[in-house]
């Protein structure tokens, strides 16, 4: 039996770091309130902090859970 690998967007990766980044949340309670791993999320923000995926605008939390369930 495959698994099926989940996939999102762009926008939603850039807002799920900046939410982490802004409000200085731990990798675990940011994966949390998105219902995320907490590797996924990690290995974003990692990635943004050195430069190859920085967040370029702000999105509210309710449209970012939008974009998780597209």
């Amino acid at each position: 039996m495959s698994r099926k690998t989940q996939r999102y967007s762009k926008e939603f990766k850039a807002e799920a770091v900046r939410m982490v980044l802004e409000n200085q949340l731990s990798i675990s309670e940011g994966a949390s309130r998105l219902s995320l791993p907490e590797g996924t999320l990690g290995q974003w923000v990692t990635a943004a902090r050195k430069g190859l995926g920085t967040p370029q605008k702000s999105v509210p939390l309710s449209k970012l859970l939008e974009y998780k369930k597209r």
